[in-house]
């Protein structure tokens, strides 16, 4: 078995806890994710085991947060993961760390708005190499979303004004799946959801989504997301959101005015 010494938590949700611990034969420090068993159907519990071996099944990558081995007891499954001593993109963007900061940089405006879309850039490609780490695999996240991306920033240089090498890595594989196309529908976060992938009165018994397709959306909200700090809309249901609807009758006029350049715009509303 393994023995292993509580630090500190780290965070928790609904069904689990995660804790900083160390591994007392090795020294080792890792995260350990408790995902709690009570109460939950046979249905979740099989969820539940599906995102400890779909997560194992990837392997080490340096854009995942690598699931070193998992366990389970009559009232709870652990995960222990690797430790990686960061924030999550939100709190990344929240505390704006896509800016250098004001006491090292003698840049003018432009410059530094070029070095932000540089860091942006820098963040946005790692996310889109997990991604296509992933789904290479043929396994599919279905909610990705700031919070479930970890930054970890190297030290800072006192003697330039360039921002700290940083490493992103894709975490929390709870909502993952093999399948590539799903019947599960509501799978994701609000203003990352696909609008195929939305609970709605049109599905039938036999409509299905891509998940592949749902997880490139939930990245392009992130691409907006990272460039102007928040996102586009809520959800994407023309029934409940004016501004989703306001896309949906015009994509390049609404991105536009969200703040997009033409190009980028154009890009978005392919």
């Amino acid at each position: 078995g393994m023995h292993l010494t509580i630090l500190e938590e780290l965070g928790r949700g609904a069904y689990a806890v995660v804790y900083r611990i160390r591994e007392i034969r090795s020294g080792k420090i890792w995260a350990l994710k408790c995902l709690s068993k009570r109460g939950l159907t046979w249905e979740q519990l099989t969820l539940q085991r599906d995102e400890a071996r779909l997560h194992k099944a990837l392997g080490k990558d340096p854009h995942l947060v690598h699931l070193d081995r998992y366990f389970e007891t009559k009232d709870f499954l652990f995960l222990v993961l690797e430790y990686c001593p960061g924030m999550d993109l939100y709190d990344w963007i929240v505390g704006r760390r896509d800016i250098v900061s004001p006491s090292l940089s003698d840049l003018t405006e432009e410059e530094a708005s070029f070095q932000r879309l540089e860091r942006i850039k820098e963040v946005f490609a790692q996310v889109l190499e997990a991604v296509t780490y992933i789904h290479a695999r043929g396994i599919f996240h279905r909610d990705i979303k700031p919070e479930n991306l970890i930054v970890v920033e190297g030290p800072s240089s006192t003697t330039t004004t360039s921002s700290p090498p940083l490493q992103v890595k894709l975490t929390d594989f709870g909502l993952a799946t093999s399948e590539r196309s799903s019947k599960e529908f509501g799978c994701g976060s609000g203003p990352y959801m696909s609008p195929e992938c939305r609970f709605s009165a049109s599905n039938t018994p036999s409509s299905t989504y891509s998940t592949r397709v749902a997880d490139m959306w939930s990245c392009g909200i992130l691409l907006l997301t990272l460039l102007f700090r928040r996102t586009p809309w809520q959800e994407a249901d023309p029934d409940t959101n004016e501004s989703y609807k306001q896309y949906l009758r015009d994509p390049q006029a609404y991105l536009r005015h969200f703040g997009c350049t033409p190009e980028l715009a154009n890009f978005l509303s392919r």
